[in-house]
This record gives structure tokens, sequence and C-alpha cells, in this order.
């Protein structure tokens, strides 16, 4: 069934964790979390809202040294961003036809913004979760 996508809203607050959790050269204790919350429209005519979350997770995407925790933090809300609009911009199709048409555009638009590919599809993942939420 094809969906459009009418809204999209991003949020976060930050998240401060009960146990410190050390990957690579980082020791998170605290991170913002990024929500998404969108609203699609089946071609029906049905409404509904789904809505995801995830830690801005520095160094889980991009773990160049030289970077801060707050560069990574720009990184992927950048990415959230890039998505946010393709997937306003896009028309009618199936959940999985949205991920494939924004796919590699993404990639694309992430690299002209110095964002690596696993960056640059972090926006896609958190919006496309909450789409599959909404259907």
């Amino acid at each position: 069934m094809k969906l459009s996508v009418r809204e999209i809203d991003l949020f976060e607050r930050d998240v401060r964790l009960r146990m410190p959790f050390r990957f690579g050269i980082v020791t998170l204790t605290e991170s913002p979390q990024a929500f998404a919350r969108v609203r699609i429209r089946l071609e029906t005519g049905t409404e509904a809202v789904g809505a995801a979350a995830e830690l801005l997770a520095p160094k889980w995407f991009d773990k160049n040294p030289a970077l801060s925790n707050e560069d990574n933090f720009d990184q992927l809300r950048l990415s959230l961003s890039l998505a946010r609009d393709a997937y306003l911009a896009g028309d009618a199709n199936t959940a999985f036809g949205h991920f494939w048409t924004h796919y590699q555009p993404q990639i694309a638009r992430g690299a002209a913004e110095g964002l690596n590919p696993l960056v640059a599809n972090y926006g896609p993942a958190l919006i496309g979760r909450a789409v599959l939420d909404a259907l």
C-alpha cells in the first residue's frame, strides 16, 4: 500500500546513562536522544502517526578521533534534517519504496556535506522506523 509522509517533527532530550558505556575511544555517560514523529496518509485517505527514538551516539557512526562529541552530534542532526527534507518532498510510495527512493540520494547529499554513508543514513533509519510505526 502506498503512503505519503505528511509531517515529520524532530525533537531531542538529554539523557544521562545509568552506567557508563564504553565503546572504542568513547566512554558515554550522557548523550542527546533524537525523536522523530511522522504523520502519514495512506492512499485510502487514512492518516496515522508514528514515532521512533535513538541516541545521538558519538563515535558510533564516525570514528574520526579529530571530531568532538558535539561534532558527531551535529553530523547526526544534519543527517536527520536532510532525510526529513527528502521524505517530505517525496511522492506517495510503499514503506520500502520510500527507503529505496531515498537511499542513494541521501548518501550523495550526505557526502556533499562531508558525511560518511553510515552517518548519512542515520536520519532515514530513524524516520523509516517512525513511518513503520505509523503504518
